[in-house]
């Protein structure tokens, strides 16, 4: 449920980089963080930024990849907890550099 790679404006904020879906089985389900990794061919410090959300609410605190490896750990505060049965999408937004 990605876009099509396309490049990131300059100096953006709220650039939606990808969804997808969770989804419950027949329990319900506690999300407390999630990893992210940025991949491609951009230079690291053009995303400055990155959070998650659902339903268009920011669920997330605002956090910054590490120069090192590019990952991300977001802790979601409360865990996101998704009813026995149920799928939500949440959504990767950036803010980015110049």
């Amino acid at each position: 449920m990605s876009p099509a790679s396309s490049n990131l404006p300059k100096l953006a904020n709220g650039v939606s980089v990808a969804k997808f879906d969770l989804s419950a089985g027949s329990q319900d389900v506690s999300i407390s963080s999630v990893q992210l990794k940025r991949v491609g061919l951009g230079a690291s410090q053009a995303v400055r930024e990155v959070a998650l959300f659902s339903n268009d609410s920011r669920i997330s605190k605002i956090r910054t990849f590490g120069s090192s490896d590019d990952l991300v750990d977001i802790a979601l505060s409360p865990a996101l907890v998704l009813k026995a049965g149920s799928t939500e999408t949440l959504t990767v937004k950036v803010n980015t550099e110049n």
